[in-house]
């Protein structure tokens, strides 16, 4: 803490430190209410930010290695060292910096050091200076200019002509229909005559009174009174011609609402007599003593401060132009006058003529100068709550008029189009239709109740009302700029409230219910509390990436550096990862949406890749995996009831850990989906019951959905990857999954990555039972125009009617059966209803469509046949590739004879039998023939289980993923398939687009492709190994022709099954699905 005042102070007292710069620049930092000069020591300079215009911080770090080794704040040491040093503060290389060190210098004017000084111009300058009442101290490095330029200023110092005015004080009230309050104030001002040393003139500007005002003053004795008559224009009108009119040396203007204390005048007048002439000062304005002050307006004045700062302020200290309070502010007339305009009569209504006119004096060396003792009494009871909503809303309006005369200069203070680019976040896909009607009157109306209550003790429900005031009047400000530019109605601005206000409000109400019962308090209880995550960032640089990273969901997330994170509402999940670190937007996609269900989750565990439980993926900083409530943020030792793991597969992992490393002594059990809890509580964090609210996201395609089972390395997933990818012009698509998928399957979510929206695997989230919750959210965030069920799951299959009820204005279009008697068939048999209430079928060899028509009874113009699709970009590179490249590539020997295999280890591909195959002709072939099998799943321990014990390793090349099997197609005799059902294998397609044939399974219309082509076999009798041993046999005598032909037809299979040819296939079966669905 020492050294923290020493630099505090050192700072200080230099005059090297720039508040008002800091806050122009850095509006963060005003708008988190914090000191700025305390946040440069403590958080500003290791941030980058600069102190003043002229003192660059990085700059001075990077010139000066030893500073930046030393951690020393780089000011400080300026202040203490550097500048005796002759060290550079900025890369213009330019300007010097002198300390504060002459008595009453307050200003200092920077010279080049390369500037040839001419005293004659030197003395022009320190005479013009100094008759507008500036004291500067002008320096260069030589000593002996320096010496020149103090000289001078001692010989021209102003000097002030006491007895140049007749009138010393102009006193400036504006007044409209006071009738009843002016009798009292006159008497006031007649204490302060009897008491005043210097002549002045007390002049009030009517604004068109028709209450009797003009008469209360016409009667008045005893005061030296001025009354102007104006008709109905507002306070700026009234108080210009008011100072118009004046003749004093000095103005005091003044509210007809403010009672002045006796000395007031000869406090201002002789307290401005100390100071320059552009200076201006304020006396305290405290509220009358015969008005009872209810908590509204201790609010306004001493915590929210939306009317008035004066307990922020320090007491005989300069302020800036923002507290130009014309309730009690005395200044120079002449300097008044030297504007062209005094108070713009732009601003219609009151509020922000004051500041606007103090901002335009500012520029002058303005400052405000606070005087506490010059105190006067507000007579205005502020019993209305939404009165000063009102205000506050004019206050709004008023901000833009001040925005459109000042552009770029003002927006630090009045927010305008941060304010409006917010708001157009918001508006992104909202309807006009408030979910909860006058949700804001009826907060405005519970805050009065409150007010008014008799039985209420104030002592337990003030700290919770002013926080609902300060967001209600923030609302109203912003309600006051938005409604300028954008003319919504008032639906929209109660759904504006209770999407992104009431959430910072809702809480307090609840404690303030439990007080005293809120009348339609209850009613509302049912809105949606949205759950942000805080992202704190290293530094600003990276809020826009960020921001522009993640554009989809800014609505539920915040940017703050480290600095800013106070006072998040409990509910707030907050993320500090390194810099560097940035998670893909389908991955903080699918956390928002975990957010929103579980809000009450104290901490998640991002594992990072393929890893299953308990292993658990983990970056190279442990900070990238960990997501905690905000009230377990700060603390070395959080309280940790409840947590998730949530696997974001695409995401890189630098190593696994077992759960229990980050977690030890067992103090947490994991269930099935990631949940972990402690034992002794057994229990999971709860659901949110306001989730099914979900804001609609902007289109500018049509959306489809896609459900796989999950995205495994597999034919099913390639070939929808490969037909989405072509239908991108068209088509957002959104892929979603419902079963988890495990390490030895691998995953294609890269692939998918490069061609969708976004990715949701459902599963990773929870279980299934929260399934429907979450595709209600979707469905409300995409409002997708189609559905397109690519491999059903077998939760899908029990949900068929859920499905179509759910997505009943969506086209659902189904391809899940790839055999005619085993799996999703089974459905089309039992004629399910969900299912056959769908729009569109997709089969995807010729038995299939026989199976749809024949059994299900499905109209055949309802049937699509679609074969399966290629990579005509990973068939190129293999083509392009010799032979020879491609064997020294996979390490394989030159002369060797290989058959491949590629597919899932699943009972589906039935590998056993492969395997047992491979076997008999190792046996006879003794090594003439090697088999190379891509691929990994369930039966991936068992396969090489019996590898190792018939010694088949020699025989056999394992491979669990290879990115383009292609290349070991086209160096492979044949490819080989054993499968139980298949569709239309890709793989076997792949081989034979190379001109490489195929000894498969007589499956799905492989027979037909074979027969079509004449480039491969059919094993007659499924599970038959030796049936298949004797096939392979015949292959070996046929093999130059099928080679042959496979060689001859491999570009006519090629083209026959592109992406080109498929996609516009199922370009054509949306677009008819889509269609027929609308007519509906």
């Amino acid at each position: 803490m020492g050294n923290f005042r020493q630099e505090y102070f050192s700072i200080k007292k230099s005059g090297f430190f720039d508040s008002q710069f800091y806050f122009q620049s850095y509006p963060d930092v005003k708008n988190a209410g914090l000191e700025p000069l305390k946040h440069y020591i403590l958080h500003g300079w290791k941030e980058g930010r600069n102190p003043s215009p002229d003192f660059e911080t990085n700059y001075y770090l990077t010139t000066y290695p030893d500073i930046k080794q030393s951690g020393i704040n780089p000011l400080f040491h300026y202040v203490k060292h550097g500048h005796k040093e002759g060290r550079s503060i900025n890369s213009r290389h330019d300007t010097v910096l002198i300390p504060k060190k002459i008595t009453g210098i307050e200003k200092l004017l920077f010279l080049s050091k390369q500037a040839n000084i001419d005293k004659s111009l030197i003395k022009k300058l320190i005479i013009t200076v100094a008759k507008k009442g500036i004291r500067f101290a002008i320096t260069k490095t030589n000593s002996k200019v320096k010496k020149i330029l103090l000289e001078k200023y001692s010989e021209y110092k102003y000097r002030k002509q006491k007895d140049f005015f007749e009138i010393k004080v102009s006193v400036i009230i504006p007044t409209y229909n006071r009738s009843k309050l002016l009798p009292k104030l006159l008497e006031a001002w007649k204490k302060v005559d009897k008491v005043t040393r210097y002549n002045y003139e007390l002049i009030f500007s009517d604004d068109g009174s028709d209450d009797g005002s003009v008469a209360i003053f016409q009667n008045a004795k005893g005061l030296p009174l001025k009354i102007i008559k104006n008709k109905h224009g507002g306070a700026a009108k009234a108080r210009n011609s008011a100072i118009l009119a004046a003749k004093g040396e000095k103005l005091l203007i003044m509210g007809d609402d403010i009672f002045p204390n006796p000395e007031i005048i000869n406090q201002h007048y002789e307290k401005l007599q100390e100071l320059p002439v552009c200076k201006a000062v304020l006396g305290e304005i405290i509220w009358h003593k015969d008005i009872e002050v209810n908590m509204l307006m201790k609010h306004i004045t001493e915590i929210g401060q939306e009317q008035f700062s004066f307990n922020a302020f320090n007491p005989h200290e300069y302020i800036d132009f923002r507290h130009f309070y014309t309730s009690n502010i005395s200044i120079d007339r002449a300097f008044v006058l030297s504007e062209k305009i005094i108070f713009d009569e732009q601003f219609y209504k009151v509020n922000f003529e004051d500041i606007e006119l103090g901002f335009r004096l500012s520029k002058k060396g303005m400052e405000i100068y606070y005087y506490p003792e010059a105190h006067v009494e507000h007579y205005h009871p502020y019993k209305s709550i939404s009165s000063f909503c009102k205000r506050q809303e004019t206050a709004g309006e008023m901000a833009v008029v001040f925005k459109k005369l000042h552009n770029e200069e003002s927006e630090w203070f009045t927010q305008v189009d941060t304010i409006l680019k917010q708001w157009n976040t918001y508006l992104l896909g909202m309807t006009e239709t408030a979910l909860n009607a006058e949700i804001i009157k009826d907060v405005v109306n519970i805050c009065q109740y409150i007010e008014d209550s008799k039985e209420v003790n104030r002592m337990q429900v003030e700290h919770h009302l002013s926080q609902v005031y300060r967001v209600v009047f923030r609302f109203y400000y912003e309600k006051g700029i938005v409604h300028q530019k954008l003319k919504l109605n008032a639906a929209v601005y109660d759904q504006v409230f209770y999407c992104h206000y009431w959430p910072n409000v809702v809480e307090n109400l609840k404690h303030l219910n439990e007080i005293i019962e809120l009348p339609g308090f209850k009613k509302h209880l049912n809105i949606k509390q949205l759950v942000y995550l805080t992202i704190l960032v290293k530094d600003l640089e990276h809020i826009e990436k960020l921001r522009s990273l993640y554009e989809n969901d800014l609505k539920y997330i915040k940017f703050l550096l480290p600095s800013q994170a106070i006072d998040l509402p409990g509910d707030n999940y907050v993320y500090a990862p390194e810099a560097d670190f940035l998670l893909h937007p389908a991955n903080m996609s699918q956390l928002i949406l975990f957010f929103q269900l579980y809000p009450k989750t104290d901490v998640i565990l991002l594992s990072l890749g393929l890893n299953d439980l308990p292993a658990i993926g983990i970056s190279e900083k442990i900070n990238n995996n960990f997501i905690y409530k905000y009230s377990n943020h700060l603390s070395e030792s959080p309280d940790i009831n409840t947590g998730k793991i949530i696997r974001l597969i695409s995401e890189k992992c630098d190593e696994a850990k077992d759960f229990n490393f980050l977690f030890p002594n067992g103090q947490f059990e994991i269930n099935a989906h990631g949940f972990f809890y402690k034992s002794a509580l057994s229990k999971l964090p709860k659901k949110s019951i306001f989730f099914e609210r979900y804001d609609t996201l902007p289109k500018t395609k049509k959306t489809a959905f896609v459900f796989p089972i999950f995205l495994a390395v597999g034919g099913v997933e390639r070939n929808t990857v490969e037909a989405i990818s072509r239908l991108t012009d068209e088509y957002d698509f959104i892929v979603v999954t419902f079963e988890r998928l495990a390490k030895p399957q691998g995953s294609l979510h890269h692939q998918f990555l490069k061609t969708c929206k976004g990715i949701y695997d459902l599963t990773e989230l929870s279980s299934h039972d929260d399934i429907l919750i979450y595709l209600e959210a979707l469905r409300n965030a995409y409002s997708p125009d189609l559905v397109w069920i690519c491999n059903g799951s077998p939760w899908l299959a029990a949900s068929t009617l859920n499905i179509r009820k759910l997505f009943n204005s969506a086209a659902i279009v189904d391809q899940q059966v790839y055999d005619t008697t085993e799996g999703w068939v089974q459905l089309y048999k039992a004629k399910d209803q969900g299912l056959l209430a769908f729009d569109r079928f997709i089969a995807i060899n010729s038995k299939i469509k026989e199976v749809f028509e024949n059994t299900a009874g499905i109209a055949s113009d309802h049937i699509d046949l679609i074969y399966s699709t290629l990579s005509l970009e990973k068939r190129e590179q293999a083509i392009q590739q010799e032979n020879k490249a491609l064997r020294k590539k996979y390490n394989l020997n030159e002369f060797q004879k290989y058959f491949v295999f590629v597919g899932r280890l699943t009972k589906q591909k039935a590998p056993m039998d492969l395997l047992k195959l491979i076997k008999l002709i190792t046996a006879k072939y003794k090594g003439e023939y090697k088999f190379i099998l891509v691929g990994s799943g369930e039966m991936s321990e068992q396969a090489d289980q019996y590898i190792a014990k018939n010694d088949l390793a020699a025989s056999i090349i394992r491979h669990n993923y290879i990115e383009n099997t292609f290349e070991l197609s086209k160096i492979s005799e044949a490819i080989i398939f054993t499968s139980l059902y298949e569709g239309l294998s890709i793989a076997l397609l792949e081989a034979l687009s190379v001109g490489t044939p195929g000894i498969s399974t007589d499956v799905g219309d492989t027979k037909l492709i074979f027969e079509k082509f004449g480039n491969g076999l059919v094993f007659s009798t499924i599970g038959n190994v030796e049936e298949y041993f004797l096939k392979f046999e015949e292959f070996l005598q046929k093999k130059d022709s099928l080679k042959s032909n496979a060689i001859n037809t491999k570009e006519e299979v090629a083209k026959m099954f592109s992406p080109s040819n498929i996609s516009l296939q199922y370009r054509e079966c949306f677009t008819t699905a889509i269609n027929n669905r609308l007519r509906k």
